[in-house]
């Protein structure tokens, strides 16, 4: 019964973490409340829960905003781009759908889960990746696609949990204040279980490169 409280056990390391995520979740949603600021925010979330699920985390609340204030232009220009994108796609599907629709559309009608599918996927690793990697927008942009093409089993398990609040809140608005306590957070640090072992991979494949690259012959 002593180990269930002690410091160091299972119960007390998991308490601190569900306390840690809770915090976190009330630093993101306060720095989500002026819309814009929402990339940032997540880029930030996902720094901490980087972090957490290594345990290798340096204080939230200094984690946090230092990265917030760091990635903050880029994070706000590519939450402007997906705004843009996924209103295009909306109001596309509109037109495509509508009464005064030409049988023509019936053509593009095929393409449009496509299209959304590979919005959504670049969306859910961008603030990933801008939370981890320094690199240009567009170099940003165009790694998250490509991570989420090489890694779609993650990319679709990731997309899920990033909509599970969503899906809860359309299923029972009951759901609504345990969504306000731990809708973004908990989803998100079973993200970073995931998108933790695609960094793995990835960063021991640039070690590797540049091992090889160091002793290559000059």
């Amino acid at each position: 019964m002593d180990n269930l409280f002690n410091p160091d056990g299972k119960l007390m390391r998991w308490g601190i973490k569900f306390t840690d995520l809770l915090l976190l979740q009330l630093l993101t949603l306060l720095c989500c409340l002026p819309v814009f600021t929402a990339g940032a925010s997540f880029t930030a979330m996902h720094k901490v829960l980087l972090q957490l699920r290594r345990d290798e985390e340096s204080g939230i609340i200094r984690t946090f905003f230092r990265s917030f204030r760091e990635n903050f232009r880029q994070a706000s220009v590519l939450w402007l781009l997906f705004a843009v994108l996924f209103l295009s796609l909306y109001l596309n599907w509109k037109i495509l759908t509508g009464e005064n629709a030409v049988p023509m559309f019936k053509v593009i009608r095929l393409l449009f889960p496509t299209m959304l599918l590979l919005a959504l996927l670049g969306f859910v690793w961008v603030f990933v990746i801008l939370s981890r990697y320094r690199n240009s927008i567009w170099g940003t942009l165009r790694s998250a696609f490509l991570v989420g093409l090489a890694h779609p089993l993650y990319s679709l398990g990731m997309a899920l949990l990033m909509l599970l609040p969503l899906i809860l809140l359309l299923v029972s608005v009951q759901t609504l204040p345990w969504l306000i306590l731990l809708g973004f957070t908990i989803p998100g640090y079973l993200q970073a279980m995931m998108y933790s072992k695609v960094f793995d991979k990835l960063e021991a494949a640039m070690q590797e490169r540049e091992e090889n690259a160091g002793d290559a012959p000059a």
